[in-house]
């Protein structure tokens, strides 16, 4: 394993994410991330937009290192600081997913409007609308009521 995977190895344990067998398992794979990343846990990796959301080439080239990788290499490394927490805050969300959703397309959903928000095009559509908007257009399958609870979850992940 790369030693500049180390990081990336462990978060993804953390979160869970230990396989990329099939799709679903890689879209919460890289909405995790994505989310971890957007709360501060800085593991290097550039999003862009894509079909399901934000999306890192890198993060998939680095998953499909690491994942089929032992436990054994990461014995002796630990992650850092508050990642742990921002970690945790991530995890959590499939606790309160509605019931329509998949995980995937939970996680997928929250990722998306927190992208458009903070990092699309130079600075992120600011405007709720606009993100709204952008995201219907994208993703006309979500209904009006979750696009609402995973707005004001991805206001208030970051914070705890």
């Amino acid at each position: 394993m790369k030693k500049e995977s180390i990081g990336t190895a462990l978060a993804l344990r953390y979160l869970k994410c230990d396989s990329i067998d099939s799709l679903d398992q890689r879209i919460l794979l890289q909405k995790k991330l994505y989310l971890a990343q957007a709360c501060g846990a800085n593991f290097g990796h550039r999003f862009h937009w894509y079909i399901h959301g934000p999306y890192s080439k890198d993060l998939t080239n680095v998953a499909y290192e690491v994942i089929p990788q032992a436990d054994e290499e990461l014995d002796g490394y630990k992650l850092r600081g508050n990642i742990t927490q921002i970690l945790d805050n991530i995890n959590r969300l499939s606790t309160i997913k509605p019931d329509t959703l998949t995980e995937s397309s939970w996680y997928e959903l929250i990722a998306s409007l927190v992208y458009l928000r903070e990092d699309y095009g130079i600075e992120g559509l600011k405007n709720k609308r606009d993100v709204i908007t952008k995201l219907k257009v994208s993703k006309p399958w979500y209904e009006k009521n979750e696009i609402e609870m995973a707005w004001k979850i991805g206001e208030t992940i970051c914070n705890g």
